[in-house]
């Protein structure tokens, strides 16, 4: 082992019981004489170095213009509209303009047309900003929310990032905040009458 003190040097040598400034004064020891749980414990550690990256990276914020471009397929989908039309709505995400007061202080609304599938659903592009609460509510019918940006977590329990969905049955109730980071974007359909949108 080397003399380094990095601290990722300084943790893999902790995980196999030896520091880099003892290095040096360890007694010799046979390939055998390793503790078997030593790889273990190293590849626990990667992975809870790995997951503790991707956790901070989800609360960094990606201003670039292309970064949703990734959904848009699943956007025009959800929609039930074309890739052409989910495109359109992608870049009208960043116009403060296109943007309506929502029904909370500090979330903001995008009406959407979504296609003959979701007629009898409010479409719309929902904003919440970290730290902002969309106070309790009750589902008159199904509710289908798709994060594009950000994240939010809600009083039930879920916790929903880029890419995922949540759906709520009608009756149910929840209220929901922005996680730390991006505001959280979310593409939501609001259904009112007892269809499912699947047909």
């Amino acid at each position: 082992m080397s003399d380094s003190k990095r601290p990722i040097d300084v943790l893999v040598a902790s995980l196999v019981g030896s520091t880099p400034e003892d290095d040096g004064e360890a007694e010799p020891q046979s390939g055998d004489a390793t503790p078997q749980e030593t790889p273990g414990r190293v590849e626990h550690a990667v992975e809870a170095m790995a997951e503790a990256s991707s956790a901070v990276l989800r609360t960094v914020p990606d201003s670039s213009p292309h970064r949703l471009e990734r959904f848009c397929d699943a956007l025009a989908k959800f929609f039930d509209f074309s890739e052409a039309e989910a495109r359109r709505l992608l870049a009208r995400i960043d116009v403060a303009e296109e943007w309506m007061e929502g029904p909370d202080v500090g979330i903001s609304v995008l009406p959407v047309d979504g296609g003959s599938r979701v007629q009898s659903a409010l479409a719309s592009l929902v904003r919440l900003p970290a730290g902002v609460t969309l106070s309790e509510h009750a589902h008159v019918g199904r509710e289908q929310l798709f994060v594009l940006d950000g994240g939010f977590a809600d009083s039930v329990g879920h916790v929903v990032w880029p890419g995922e969905t949540l759906e709520m049955a009608a009756g149910t109730t929840h209220s929901m905040w922005g996680l730390p980071g991006a505001p959280c974007v979310c593409a939501a359909l609001l259904f009112m009458d007892d269809g499912d949108g699947d047909g």
